[in-house]
């Protein structure tokens, strides 16, 4: 099947993204793809517009921040399960991410897409809830929040990002 129409933007900065996601009507985000673009083509899911997150600097990182890891919400899983520091660092985050799907899913798919997915059958929801992290989302304006796991996850893909938020 094919997908229904849509318009389709490439912002360069998370406040271009945010700002376009909260001004078209309709708008989704998009990274890997790996759960919105099968739903569309099933037509389960009809975004008005997408906007492509995928050349926003700094999102694809991982580092760390004083005593925590911080993993950005375009790393590939490929590169969570290949990082010496998340493997020094948060060794099942690495394990885990090695385990995802298949090497196609590894290498497109984001951390961040699949925590804003939250797919009950997911691997990062449970792993994120048990290792008590905490997901950091940008809103309008610039706004940031630090959301604990536990508050994050709301039910069967529903998170606590509000209108117009990203996981960063």
């Amino acid at each position: 099947m094919q997908t229904a129409p849509f318009d389709y933007y490439r912002p360069d900065t998370v406040g271009e993204a945010v700002d376009l996601l909260t001004s078209v009507e309709g708008a989704r985000p998009i990274a890997g793809g790996h759960s919105l673009l099968p739903a569309m083509k099933l037509r389960v899911a009809n975004p008005a517009a997408l906007v492509d997150l995928g050349r926003i600097p700094g999102l694809n990182e991982i580092s760390r921040n004083g005593g925590s890891l911080m993993v950005g919400a375009l790393t590939t899983h490929a590169a969570v399960a290949a990082s010496d520091l998340a493997k020094a660092d948060c060794p099942v985050l690495a394990d885990t991410a090695a385990h995802i799907g298949d090497p196609q899913v590894r290498n497109r798919g984001t951390i961040g897409g699949s925590l804003a997915h939250a797919d009950p059958a997911a691997d990062y929801p449970t792993l994120m809830r048990t290792i008590g992290a905490t997901i950091h989302v940008t809103g309008a304006g610039g706004t940031d929040r630090s959301i604990p796991a536990d508050d994050f996850f709301l039910g069967l893909f529903t998170t606590g990002l509000a209108d117009g938020e990203l996981v960063t």
